[in-house]
């Protein structure tokens, strides 16, 4: 039985067609002072979860697996840039669901739930998803780039989601580095352990 402490969170996956675009708008945000996200590491945070043992995670996997069956697979669409706290004093740059999907309400729902049930604790700010480009060191205004970063997602990508992924985070000098751990299928309940 494995007794690790493991930095993990919950998010979902996006696509290769996004991964581009991302990876394209990321250039326009080139600096010193800009730190970017790995285009394989950008998804959509579900939860945060912190240091907690694997076994417990692989229970918030089981208990994910059973209640997801209720949740269909969906799709959201990805529009505007945007950065917190604002883009004037711009420390994260990210980008915003074009409207966020009853399912995906319902998903952050009982991830909360679950996670409180095994001593997480549970978020009670506004839930606001999107999707993290990268940060600045200090913040600074991107008022100036705001539509040229919105060139990449004029077309409203879209982004199937089928499952959500327990990942782990590993704190890296270079960055971090996301193991996948588990994959929860929507709707099917089916479970993956990595």
């Amino acid at each position: 039985m494995e007794k690790r402490k493991v930095r993990s969170f919950l998010a979902i996956e996006l696509n290769e067609n996004l991964y581009k675009k991302i990876e394209d708008a990321q250039e326009v945000l080139v600096s010193s002072n800009f730190k970017k996200v790995k285009p394989e590491n950008v998804h959509l945070t579900v939860k945060f979860l912190g240091y907690s043992e694997y076994q417990v995670l692989r229970k918030v996997a089981e208990s994910l697996a059973d209640e997801l069956k209720k949740i269909p697979p969906f799709a959201f669409r990805v529009s505007n840039a945007g950065g917190f706290p604002s883009v004037k004093n711009c420390r994260v740059v990210w980008y915003a669901l074009e409207k966020v999907p009853r399912e995906l309400k319902d998903l952050k729902s009982v991830v909360e739930d679950i996670t409180e049930h095994y001593g997480f604790e549970r978020e009670n700010k506004d839930f606001v998803p999107h999707i993290t480009l990268g940060r600045f060191k200090k913040p600074q205004s991107i008022a100036h780039l705001i539509d040229k970063l919105g060139e990449f997602t004029k077309d409203k990508p879209e982004v199937e989601v089928n499952s959500i992924i327990l990942f782990e985070s590993i704190l890296k000098h270079e960055g971090h580095e996301y193991r996948l751990l588990f994959k929860i299928g929507l709707e099917t309940g089916s479970i993956i352990e990595i």
